[in-house]
């Protein structure tokens, strides 16, 4: 039985996944750990390899799942209120997540929106692992969490 996301906002993301949801878990692992069905947001073309993004099916929180492989490869955060290990999220101000992830930030500009500002906040806190935070070049605006390269890939699964 499927129970809503609504008020699970205590869950917090990291490089190792959200809340009970581990990297590396397959979906049925995943839906069973967070106690609600993940459905894809369009029919995969190969479950075994292929790379696709879950959701919520009740859709109460915008955190969506990459899987590549068949296993969680990555969380994607789309909106506020989900906030990371270190109390930062959508919203957050670059300054934030600076004084949250300190020396180890890297900063580099957005792909899209460099010219206007934007930045992608990146921080590695173990090898193979990475958080990416998106900005506008003041406030965050998507972020993401999980296993390189999945975490790397700018345009979804690409």
């Amino acid at each position: 039985m499927a129970v809503s996301l609504a008020g699970c906002t205590s869950y917090r993301v990291s490089e190792l996944g959200y809340g009970p949801v581990q990297i590396g878990m397959t979906v049925n692992q995943a839906s069973r750990a967070l106690g609600v069905v993940l459905e894809p947001a369009a029919p995969p073309e190969n479950d075994e390899g292929g790379c696709y993004f879950v959701y919520p099916i009740d859709r109460a929180e915008r955190v969506g799942f990459m899987i590549t492989g068949g296993t969680v490869a990555r969380v994607d955060v789309l909106e506020p209120g989900i906030l990371t290990a270190a109390g930062v999220g959508v919203g957050s101000t670059e300054a934030e997540v600076k004084a949250a992830y300190g020396q180890g930030l890297q900063i580099i500009g957005h792909k899209y929106t460099w010219m206007e500002g934007g930045h992608y906040l990146i921080v590695e806190p173990r090898p193979g692992s990475k958080l990416v935070f998106e900005t506008d070049g003041s406030k965050v605006t998507t972020y993401r969490a999980g296993r390189v390269p999945e975490v790397e890939y700018v345009e979804g699964c690409s």
